[in-house]
């Protein structure tokens, strides 16, 4: 009864002052767009949609190929239930990671994140099956991401133990191989 009540009194508290703060330090760094991603998720928390979408919208327009901000966007999408926006951004933060990693040493940490972003496109994929009237194209779709992310799934596993690998002596490696 009362605890529920007042755990629940505590974390809006928590939360609306959260908003606060973040509002105020946007006012001071308006083009900080970690800040407005940080009001987005803020604003999911408190179940304030459209202003979570429209602060992750703001941290976008500011830095369009932050792959992590494409991400919260989708995730965005998907609680809003707009799916079709969701598999977009997902899309997008699949293709900026990717792109990245084409120009650049590839490392554990990019692999990573590239693995959450097609763990969010395909949740929006599933989640647009249930409305889509082209259910086929979507499975499609999810068929091609399930294949990608389990060979991305391999190249992480495979780094990992060359990175152990590589801390092991070299006159020792024959021992494990």
């Amino acid at each position: 009864g009362a605890g529920v009540y007042d755990a629940g009194l505590a974390t809006r508290q928590r939360v609306d002052h959260r908003l606060d703060a973040l509002a105020r330090a946007q006012k001071y760094s308006p083009q900080n767009p970690d800040i407005d991603m940080a009001l987005a998720r803020a604003y999911q928390k408190n179940e304030r949609m459209p202003e979570a979408l429209a602060a992750a919208q703001s941290a976008i327009q500011k830095q369009p190929r932050r792959a992590e901000f494409r991400d919260t966007m989708a995730d965005l999408y998907l609680a809003a239930g707009e799916q079709e926006k969701a598999c977009d951004e997902a899309r997008l933060a699949i293709k900026v990671t990717r792109d990245a990693l084409q120009k650049s040493a590839i490392d554990l940490d990019s692999l990573r994140k590239l693995s959450k972003y097609y763990d969010t496109y395909r949740r929006a994929l599933n989640a647009s099956l249930a409305t889509s009237k082209i259910p086929t194209a979507i499975r499609i779709d999810l068929a091609k991401a399930i294949a990608e992310h389990a060979k991305l799934s391999r190249t992480i596993t495979l780094s990992e133990a060359l990175q152990v690998l590589q801390e092991i002596p070299a006159d020792k490696r024959n021992d494990v191989l």
